[in-house]
């Protein structure tokens, strides 16, 4: 590992601390996708841990949350999803004034589908900050505080696992997409976090060359799990990355840790989604809603699969595209401006150009791999009269970025481009404080 490289990590590290923090400050706790639903479930696991009834709730607590969001008279203005950071600082109070038992006062048991994993540092935060006696807006900041600590490290994690493009992986783990699920209220972050460092142990264990170290093989079944636990299975389409490790030149012992990989992987969402699950509730990745798609259409009709997918693509191409990029964070918040989504379009794949190590990944296995994770689409959501696939955000593809930029650059990656590399490594941190300084001037100025 050249000096360069070893660098990445920690200056990720300062970077994502930074901007992390910024995010923050300029996101309110409900500007993301669900979050006040998903801050429901956290709170209620903390019931659960510390004894108390599940879906109760401090008095105190369920006064500010029943203020903010007026849960009683549905006037939502203005609107919380958009941040008031004003009605946060009229109601803040650092300390628990009354924590009697109450109802809690918006119960989101549609949640509870979602274990514990997909919010433990979440939870983590809640925990410690109650037992603190800490009032309800610290509580909600704790939680997001440790979340964004404990993810910042996982990703670090994942950038000295990765044999080969380092800095394409820290640059997409800097997106504003990726800085916003830190701290926010849900499972994006730790699904994000589970995925590059799984796709991080892939790489390594096909690139290794000689024996596999135990530890390696260790953590490439603990991510697997992981894979299979968080959001119903959502990132197991990433699973598919393992089968660049079945072929005979790789050795039995990768065949077989891929193997174990798989089992795990399938092990755990069974686990998860079935055996700890209402029985009468549907696999939530297979069918959700009535007069839906079933997702077993993509291996049973596989032309209609393919034609619901291209029009899609058609339909939906550049926003999906974009969203990929952060453009769009969350369902309130103000769309990036175009000019920094491109930039970092095109930083990103400067990066990988310049990169000579991302040569390792010019396999055929490994790009048709790549190509076929980003085929996945959510059939689950689309009404059977549509002929698109629906709900499908850009988001959703954001993890599949460093694959598929490694895959097609390595065909012209060169070497002794290493300036080129920094340069494009450095313009994009200086438009992600761009868009950093564009948010903050959207919600606080």
């Amino acid at each position: 590992m050249s000096d360069p490289e070893r660098r990445i990590p920690g200056i990720y590290t300062a970077a994502a601390a930074i901007l992390g923090l910024i995010y923050l400050i300029v996101l309110a706790p409900w500007a993301t996708n669900d979050s006040a639903s998903h801050f429901a479930e956290c709170y209620r696991y903390s019931n659960i841990i510390l004894g108390q009834d599940e879906w109760s709730a401090r008095a105190s607590d369920a006064s500010v949350y029943s203020d903010v969001w007026k849960v009683w008279t549905l006037d939502l203005t203005p609107d919380p999803e958009r941040g008031d950071l004003t009605e946060i600082a009229e109601s803040f109070s650092f300390f628990c004034a009354d924590k009697s038992s109450v109802p809690y006062p918006n119960k989101a048991d549609f949640m509870d589908f979602y274990n514990i994993l997909n919010y433990l540092p979440l939870v983590t935060g809640i925990v410690i900050a109650r037992l603190m006696g800490l009032g309800f807006w610290p509580t909600v900041y704790l939680g997001r505080l440790i979340q964004g600590a404990f993810l910042i490290f996982l990703t670090r994690r994942a950038i000295k696992t990765i044999p080969c493009g380092k800095t394409v992986l820290a640059m997409t783990a800097l997106l504003p997409i990726v800085l916003q699920e830190l701290t926010a209220y849900g499972y994006g972050g730790v699904l994000f976090a589970v995925i590059m460092n799984f796709t991080a142990c892939t790489l390594r264990i096909y690139m290794q060359k000689g024996s596999i170290p135990s530890s390696l093989t260790v953590e490439s079944i603990i991510w697997s799990i992981l894979l299979g636990a968080v959001k119903g299975g959502a990132g197991l389409p990433f699973l598919i990355l393992g089968f660049s490790l079945l072929s005979p030149r790789q050795g039995k012992k990768k065949i077989l840790i891929f193997a174990g990989m798989l089992a795990a992987a399938f092990v755990s969402v069974f686990v998860s989604d079935v055996l700890l699950q209402d029985p009468d509730r549907t696999f939530f990745q297979v069918k959700q809603y009535i007069d839906c798609y079933d997702t077993s259409l993509a291996l049973l009709h596989p032309i209609v699969y393919l034609r619901l997918w291209s029009n899609t693509i058609v339909r939906q191409f550049f926003s999906l595209f974009a969203g990929a990029f952060g453009r769009d964070l969350g369902w309130s918040s103000p769309l990036v401006p175009s000019i920094i989504i491109i930039s970092f379009i095109i930083l990103i794949n400067l990066a990988g150009l310049s990169d000579a190590s991302v040569r390792m990944m010019k396999d055929r296995k490994i790009s048709a791999s790549a190509f076929i994770t980003f085929l996945v689409m959510i059939l689950k959501d689309t009404p059977v009269w549509l002929d698109y696939i629906d709900r499908v955000q850009g988001r959703y593809f954001t993890p599949a970025i460093p694959i598929g930029v490694m895959s097609v650059m390595s065909f012209f990656s060169r070497e002794g481009r290493e300036k080129m590399l920094s340069l494009s490594f450095g313009l994009f941190l200086m438009t992600d404080a761009a868009a950093a300084v564009f948010l903050l001037c959207a919600y606080v100025l």
